[in-house]
Protein backbone atom coordinates (compact mmCIF):
# COMPACT_ATOMS: atom_id res chain seq x y z
CA UNK A 1 0.00 0.00 0.00
CA UNK A 2 2.88 2.39 0.69
CA UNK A 3 4.13 1.81 -2.83
CA UNK A 4 0.69 2.49 -4.33
CA UNK A 5 0.45 5.72 -2.37
CA UNK A 6 3.91 6.69 -3.57
CA UNK A 7 2.95 6.12 -7.22
CA UNK A 8 -0.33 7.98 -6.81
CA UNK A 9 1.53 10.93 -5.30
CA UNK A 10 3.96 10.91 -8.20
CA UNK A 11 1.17 10.77 -10.78
CA UNK A 12 -0.59 13.69 -9.12
CA UNK A 13 2.55 15.73 -9.68
CA UNK A 14 2.93 14.55 -13.29
CA UNK A 15 -0.63 14.71 -14.63
CA UNK A 16 -1.32 18.47 -14.45
CA UNK A 17 1.61 19.47 -16.70
CA UNK A 18 2.14 16.44 -18.91
CA UNK A 19 0.57 16.86 -22.35
CA UNK A 20 1.12 13.18 -23.12
CA UNK A 21 -1.37 12.18 -20.45
CA UNK A 22 -4.01 14.83 -21.14
CA UNK A 23 -3.97 14.96 -24.95
CA UNK A 24 -6.76 12.41 -25.34
CA UNK A 25 -9.02 13.58 -22.54
CA UNK A 26 -9.61 15.76 -19.52
CA UNK A 27 -7.54 15.57 -16.35
CA UNK A 28 -10.59 16.21 -14.20
CA UNK A 29 -11.76 12.61 -13.64
CA UNK A 30 -8.66 11.82 -11.54
CA UNK A 31 -10.45 9.65 -8.99
CA UNK A 32 -11.58 6.98 -11.50
CA UNK A 33 -8.09 6.97 -12.97
CA UNK A 34 -6.51 6.30 -9.60
CA UNK A 35 -9.06 3.58 -8.81
CA UNK A 36 -8.20 1.90 -12.08
CA UNK A 37 -4.50 2.26 -11.34
CA UNK A 38 -4.96 0.73 -7.89
CA UNK A 39 -6.62 -2.34 -9.38
CA UNK A 40 -4.05 -2.63 -12.14
CA UNK A 41 -1.07 -2.19 -9.82
CA UNK A 42 -2.49 -4.57 -7.24
CA UNK A 43 -2.81 -7.26 -9.90
CA UNK A 44 0.71 -6.54 -11.09
CA UNK A 45 2.21 -6.86 -7.61
CA UNK A 46 0.39 -10.15 -7.06
CA UNK A 47 1.96 -11.45 -10.25
CA UNK A 48 5.36 -10.24 -9.11
CA UNK A 49 4.94 -11.88 -5.74
CA UNK A 50 4.10 -15.16 -7.46
CA UNK A 51 7.15 -14.77 -9.70
CA UNK A 52 9.40 -14.26 -6.69
CA UNK A 53 8.33 -17.68 -5.44
CA UNK A 54 10.33 -19.27 -8.25
CA UNK A 55 13.30 -21.08 -6.67
CA UNK A 56 16.32 -18.74 -6.53
CA UNK A 57 18.88 -19.51 -9.20
CA UNK A 58 16.33 -20.74 -11.76
CA UNK A 59 15.77 -17.29 -13.29
CA UNK A 60 19.50 -16.60 -13.19
CA UNK A 61 20.30 -19.73 -15.16
CA UNK A 62 17.34 -19.42 -17.55
CA UNK A 63 18.07 -15.76 -18.34
CA UNK A 64 21.78 -15.59 -18.90
CA UNK A 65 23.71 -12.39 -18.41
CA UNK A 66 25.92 -12.41 -21.47
CA UNK A 67 27.69 -9.06 -21.61
CA UNK A 68 29.30 -6.24 -19.66
CA UNK A 69 30.31 -2.64 -19.99
CA UNK A 70 33.93 -1.68 -19.46
CA UNK A 71 34.55 1.95 -18.57
CA UNK A 72 38.07 3.01 -19.43
CA UNK A 73 39.75 5.49 -17.11
CA UNK A 74 43.22 6.56 -16.07
CA UNK A 75 43.35 3.79 -13.46
CA UNK A 76 42.84 0.86 -15.83
CA UNK A 77 44.48 2.55 -18.84
CA UNK A 78 47.83 1.17 -17.67
CA UNK A 79 46.66 -2.41 -17.07
CA UNK A 80 49.03 -4.92 -18.70
CA UNK A 81 47.82 -7.53 -21.18
CA UNK A 82 47.95 -10.29 -18.54
CA UNK A 83 45.56 -8.44 -16.25
CA UNK A 84 43.05 -8.04 -19.07
CA UNK A 85 43.46 -11.74 -19.89
CA UNK A 86 42.69 -12.68 -16.30
CA UNK A 87 39.57 -10.51 -16.39
CA UNK A 88 38.39 -12.09 -19.65
CA UNK A 89 39.04 -15.58 -18.28
CA UNK A 90 36.82 -14.84 -15.28
CA UNK A 91 34.15 -13.55 -17.66
CA UNK A 92 34.44 -16.57 -19.92
CA UNK A 93 33.86 -18.89 -16.95
CA UNK A 94 30.32 -17.49 -16.57
CA UNK A 95 29.71 -17.25 -20.34
CA UNK A 96 29.99 -13.50 -20.75
CA UNK A 97 30.81 -13.09 -24.43
CA UNK A 98 30.08 -9.43 -25.19
CA UNK A 99 32.07 -6.39 -24.06
CA UNK A 100 30.92 -2.81 -24.54
CA UNK A 101 33.73 -0.28 -24.19
CA UNK A 102 31.77 2.75 -22.99
CA UNK A 103 34.11 5.20 -24.70
CA UNK A 104 37.40 5.19 -26.58
CA UNK A 105 38.08 8.83 -25.78
CA UNK A 106 37.03 11.37 -23.19
CA UNK A 107 38.63 14.80 -23.35
CA UNK A 108 41.49 15.25 -22.68
CA UNK A 109 42.21 11.48 -22.76
CA UNK A 110 42.49 9.13 -25.73
CA UNK A 111 42.58 5.43 -24.84
CA UNK A 112 44.60 4.37 -27.88
CA UNK A 113 47.58 5.94 -29.60
CA UNK A 114 47.12 8.23 -32.61
CA UNK A 115 49.38 11.24 -33.10
CA UNK A 116 46.90 12.75 -35.59
CA UNK A 117 44.15 13.16 -32.99
CA UNK A 118 44.21 16.28 -30.74
CA UNK A 119 44.36 14.64 -27.29
CA UNK A 120 46.97 15.68 -24.75
CA UNK A 121 46.90 12.35 -22.91
CA UNK A 122 47.13 9.13 -24.90
CA UNK A 123 47.31 5.57 -23.60
CA UNK A 124 47.60 2.28 -25.44
CA UNK A 125 44.81 0.76 -23.35
CA UNK A 126 42.67 -0.41 -26.28
CA UNK A 127 45.67 -1.94 -28.03
CA UNK A 128 46.42 -4.08 -24.97
CA UNK A 129 42.77 -4.87 -24.29
CA UNK A 130 42.17 -6.00 -27.88
CA UNK A 131 45.33 -8.09 -27.83
CA UNK A 132 44.29 -9.74 -24.56
CA UNK A 133 40.82 -10.51 -25.97
CA UNK A 134 42.22 -12.72 -28.72
CA UNK A 135 41.37 -16.35 -28.07
CA UNK A 136 38.42 -15.60 -25.76
CA UNK A 137 35.73 -15.50 -28.48
CA UNK A 138 34.55 -12.06 -27.35
CA UNK A 139 32.43 -9.62 -29.33
CA UNK A 140 33.62 -6.09 -28.57
CA UNK A 141 31.65 -2.89 -29.12
CA UNK A 142 33.89 0.18 -29.25
CA UNK A 143 32.43 3.35 -27.79
CA UNK A 144 32.97 6.67 -29.51
CA UNK A 145 34.00 9.90 -27.77
CA UNK A 146 32.37 10.79 -24.47
CA UNK A 147 31.82 14.41 -23.50
CA UNK A 148 31.81 14.98 -19.71
CA UNK A 149 29.89 18.24 -20.35
CA UNK A 150 27.10 16.47 -22.27
CA UNK A 151 24.43 16.78 -19.58
CA UNK A 152 25.04 20.49 -19.22
CA UNK A 153 25.30 21.14 -22.95
CA UNK A 154 21.94 19.55 -23.81
CA UNK A 155 20.14 22.07 -21.61
CA UNK A 156 21.02 24.86 -24.07
CA UNK A 157 18.57 26.60 -26.37
CA UNK A 158 17.63 25.03 -29.68
CA UNK A 159 20.28 26.73 -31.83
CA UNK A 160 22.99 26.05 -29.23
CA UNK A 161 21.85 22.43 -29.11
CA UNK A 162 22.05 22.04 -32.90
CA UNK A 163 25.54 23.56 -32.99
CA UNK A 164 26.68 21.33 -30.14
CA UNK A 165 25.51 18.19 -31.94
CA UNK A 166 27.26 19.30 -35.14
CA UNK A 167 30.52 19.46 -33.20
CA UNK A 168 29.82 16.10 -31.52
CA UNK A 169 29.23 14.43 -34.87
CA UNK A 170 32.40 15.89 -36.39
CA UNK A 171 34.53 14.70 -33.47
CA UNK A 172 33.11 11.20 -33.66
CA UNK A 173 33.66 11.05 -37.42
CA UNK A 174 37.37 11.73 -36.87
CA UNK A 175 37.52 9.24 -34.02
CA UNK A 176 35.80 6.51 -36.04
CA UNK A 177 38.23 6.99 -38.90
CA UNK A 178 41.12 6.54 -36.48
CA UNK A 179 39.55 3.45 -34.89
CA UNK A 180 39.05 1.88 -38.30
CA UNK A 181 42.65 2.58 -39.23
CA UNK A 182 43.90 1.02 -35.99
CA UNK A 183 41.44 -1.84 -35.35
CA UNK A 184 39.39 -2.20 -38.54
CA UNK A 185 40.73 -5.68 -39.34
CA UNK A 186 40.12 -7.08 -35.85
CA UNK A 187 37.59 -9.90 -36.08
CA UNK A 188 36.52 -9.37 -32.45
CA UNK A 189 35.46 -5.75 -33.09
CA UNK A 190 31.73 -6.40 -33.37
CA UNK A 191 30.06 -2.98 -33.24
CA UNK A 192 29.88 0.64 -32.13
CA UNK A 193 28.50 2.27 -29.00
CA UNK A 194 27.33 5.90 -28.94
CA UNK A 195 28.03 7.30 -25.43
CA UNK A 196 25.30 10.00 -25.58
CA UNK A 197 22.70 8.47 -23.27
CA UNK A 198 18.97 9.01 -23.72
CA UNK A 199 17.24 10.12 -20.51
CA UNK A 200 13.54 10.40 -19.75
CA UNK A 201 13.46 14.14 -19.07
CA UNK A 202 15.43 16.09 -21.70
CA UNK A 203 13.49 15.21 -24.86
CA UNK A 204 9.83 15.55 -23.95
CA UNK A 205 9.30 18.64 -26.12
CA UNK A 206 8.72 17.72 -29.75
CA UNK A 207 11.10 20.30 -31.22
CA UNK A 208 14.03 19.36 -29.01
CA UNK A 209 13.31 15.66 -29.49
CA UNK A 210 13.46 16.19 -33.26
CA UNK A 211 16.85 17.91 -32.93
CA UNK A 212 18.24 15.01 -30.92
CA UNK A 213 16.69 12.39 -33.21
CA UNK A 214 18.18 14.09 -36.25
CA UNK A 215 21.60 14.10 -34.58
CA UNK A 216 21.37 10.39 -33.77
CA UNK A 217 20.20 9.53 -37.29
CA UNK A 218 22.99 11.55 -38.90
CA UNK A 219 25.58 10.06 -36.53
CA UNK A 220 24.45 6.52 -37.40
CA UNK A 221 24.45 7.32 -41.12
CA UNK A 222 27.96 8.76 -40.80
CA UNK A 223 29.19 5.62 -39.04
CA UNK A 224 27.64 3.38 -41.69
CA UNK A 225 29.13 5.40 -44.54
CA UNK A 226 32.56 4.23 -43.36
CA UNK A 227 31.57 0.85 -41.90
CA UNK A 228 28.33 -0.61 -43.20
CA UNK A 229 28.40 -3.98 -41.45
CA UNK A 230 29.04 -3.38 -37.75
CA UNK A 231 25.88 -2.78 -35.65
CA UNK A 232 25.35 0.30 -33.47
CA UNK A 233 24.10 0.59 -29.89
CA UNK A 234 23.13 3.36 -27.47
CA UNK A 235 21.84 3.46 -23.86
CA UNK A 236 18.75 4.94 -22.24
CA UNK A 237 17.48 5.26 -18.68
CA UNK A 238 14.30 6.25 -16.88
CA UNK A 239 13.27 7.55 -13.47
CA UNK A 240 9.99 7.48 -11.54
CA UNK A 241 9.49 11.17 -12.38
CA UNK A 242 8.19 9.92 -15.77
CA UNK A 243 5.26 7.53 -16.18
CA UNK A 244 5.95 4.26 -18.04
CA UNK A 245 3.73 5.07 -21.02
CA UNK A 246 5.22 8.56 -21.41
CA UNK A 247 8.78 7.22 -21.34
CA UNK A 248 7.97 4.36 -23.72
CA UNK A 249 6.31 6.63 -26.30
CA UNK A 250 9.18 9.12 -26.16
CA UNK A 251 11.82 6.40 -26.42
CA UNK A 252 10.26 4.68 -29.42
CA UNK A 253 9.67 8.02 -31.10
CA UNK A 254 13.34 8.89 -30.70
CA UNK A 255 14.76 5.58 -31.89
CA UNK A 256 12.29 4.69 -34.63
CA UNK A 257 13.69 4.65 -38.18
CA UNK A 258 17.13 6.01 -37.34
CA UNK A 259 19.06 2.84 -38.17
CA UNK A 260 19.85 1.90 -34.57
CA UNK A 261 20.40 -1.80 -33.91
CA UNK A 262 20.48 -2.12 -30.11
CA UNK A 263 18.92 -0.03 -27.36
CA UNK A 264 20.48 -0.73 -23.95
CA UNK A 265 18.04 0.09 -21.15
CA UNK A 266 19.56 0.75 -17.72
CA UNK A 267 17.46 -0.62 -14.85
CA UNK A 268 18.24 2.20 -12.38
CA UNK A 269 18.93 -0.18 -9.49
CA UNK A 270 22.24 1.50 -8.72
CA UNK A 271 20.51 4.40 -6.97
CA UNK A 272 17.12 2.71 -6.45
CA UNK A 273 15.28 4.88 -8.97
CA UNK A 274 12.99 3.35 -9.93
CA UNK A 275 12.64 0.94 -7.00
CA UNK A 276 12.88 -2.70 -8.00
CA UNK A 277 9.18 -3.37 -7.42
CA UNK A 278 8.26 -0.51 -9.79
CA UNK A 279 10.72 -1.34 -12.61
CA UNK A 280 8.51 -4.11 -14.10
CA UNK A 281 5.86 -1.49 -14.93
CA UNK A 282 8.32 0.09 -17.38
CA UNK A 283 9.34 -3.28 -18.78
CA UNK A 284 5.70 -4.18 -19.38
CA UNK A 285 5.06 -0.87 -21.15
CA UNK A 286 8.04 -1.48 -23.43
CA UNK A 287 6.95 -5.05 -24.16
CA UNK A 288 3.40 -3.93 -24.93
CA UNK A 289 4.77 -1.40 -27.41
CA UNK A 290 6.42 -4.18 -29.35
CA UNK A 291 9.66 -6.09 -28.89
CA UNK A 292 9.85 -7.31 -32.50
CA UNK A 293 10.61 -3.90 -33.97
CA UNK A 294 14.09 -2.43 -34.29
CA UNK A 295 16.05 -1.57 -32.26
CA UNK A 296 16.35 -4.70 -30.14
CA UNK A 297 16.21 -3.92 -26.42
CA UNK A 298 18.87 -5.23 -24.05
CA UNK A 299 18.57 -4.68 -20.29
CA UNK A 300 21.53 -3.22 -18.42
CA UNK A 301 21.71 -4.63 -14.90
CA UNK A 302 23.39 -2.15 -12.56
CA UNK A 303 25.46 -4.41 -10.31
CA UNK A 304 26.39 -1.54 -7.98
CA UNK A 305 24.74 0.46 -5.25
CA UNK A 306 25.71 4.11 -5.01
CA UNK A 307 27.15 5.09 -1.63
CA UNK A 308 27.92 8.76 -2.36
CA UNK A 309 25.51 11.64 -2.38
CA UNK A 310 24.53 13.56 -5.50
CA UNK A 311 27.02 16.38 -4.90
CA UNK A 312 29.96 14.18 -3.90
CA UNK A 313 32.39 12.32 -6.13
CA UNK A 314 30.73 9.10 -7.24
CA UNK A 315 31.39 6.00 -5.17
CA UNK A 316 29.60 2.65 -5.08
CA UNK A 317 29.82 -0.94 -3.89
CA UNK A 318 28.56 -4.28 -5.25
CA UNK A 319 24.83 -4.89 -4.88
CA UNK A 320 23.54 -7.30 -2.26
CA UNK A 321 23.26 -10.77 -3.78
CA UNK A 322 19.53 -11.20 -3.12
CA UNK A 323 18.72 -7.81 -4.65
CA UNK A 324 20.85 -8.57 -7.69
CA UNK A 325 19.08 -11.89 -8.17
CA UNK A 326 15.73 -10.09 -8.17
CA UNK A 327 17.04 -7.65 -10.79
CA UNK A 328 17.72 -10.58 -13.08
CA UNK A 329 14.40 -12.28 -12.37
CA UNK A 330 12.24 -9.29 -13.34
CA UNK A 331 13.91 -8.95 -16.76
CA UNK A 332 12.35 -12.13 -18.13
CA UNK A 333 11.27 -11.66 -21.73
CA UNK A 334 14.19 -9.54 -22.91
CA UNK A 335 16.74 -11.14 -25.20
CA UNK A 336 19.95 -10.03 -23.53
CA UNK A 337 21.18 -8.74 -20.20
CA UNK A 338 24.32 -6.64 -19.87
CA UNK A 339 26.21 -5.85 -16.65
CA UNK A 340 27.34 -2.50 -15.46
CA UNK A 341 29.96 -3.44 -14.80
CA UNK A 342 31.88 -6.70 -14.37
CA UNK A 343 35.40 -5.26 -13.76
CA UNK A 344 34.19 -2.92 -11.00
CA UNK A 345 31.57 -4.93 -9.10
CA UNK A 346 31.39 -8.59 -10.22
CA UNK A 347 34.96 -9.75 -10.85
CA UNK A 348 35.57 -12.39 -8.13
CA UNK A 349 39.11 -11.08 -7.62
CA UNK A 350 37.58 -7.98 -5.98
CA UNK A 351 36.50 -9.81 -2.83
CA UNK A 352 33.49 -11.50 -1.13
CA UNK A 353 30.77 -9.02 -2.19
CA UNK A 354 31.69 -9.35 -5.87
CA UNK A 355 32.13 -13.11 -5.49
CA UNK A 356 28.51 -13.44 -4.36
CA UNK A 357 27.30 -11.79 -7.59
CA UNK A 358 29.71 -13.88 -9.62
CA UNK A 359 28.26 -17.06 -8.10
CA UNK A 360 24.75 -15.98 -9.09
CA UNK A 361 25.84 -15.58 -12.70
CA UNK A 362 27.58 -18.94 -12.58
CA UNK A 363 24.46 -20.63 -11.23
CA UNK A 364 26.09 -21.54 -7.91
CA UNK A 365 24.46 -19.06 -5.55
CA UNK A 366 22.68 -20.37 -2.45
CA UNK A 367 20.60 -17.68 -0.73
CA UNK A 368 20.88 -17.47 3.05
CA UNK A 369 18.13 -19.22 5.00
CA UNK A 370 15.56 -16.97 6.60
CA UNK A 371 15.81 -16.61 10.34
CA UNK A 372 12.81 -17.83 12.31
Amino acid sequence: MKLLSFIESGLQQILPDRADFSARGSIKPALPIFKFLRLTLSALFIILAMASAVPPGLAATDGKVSGTFIQLNRANASWPVERWKNLFKNMQNIKIDTVIIQWSAEEPVLYFKDKDLPFNEQYDALERLMEAAQGFDLSIFLGLQNDPAYWNEITGRDKVLRDYFLVRRAKNEHLQASLLNKFGNRANWAGYYIPDEIDDLSWRENKRRDIFKNYLKQTIESIRNKDAKRPIAISAFFRTRTAPSVFTNMLFNLTDNIGLDYLLLQDGAGNNDPPLDVTPMYYRALSAKGQERAPEIWIVLEAFRQTSGQIKEFSAEPARADDFLRQIQVTDGFKRRILFAFPDYVDPDLGPAAQALYKILGGHYCPPEKQE
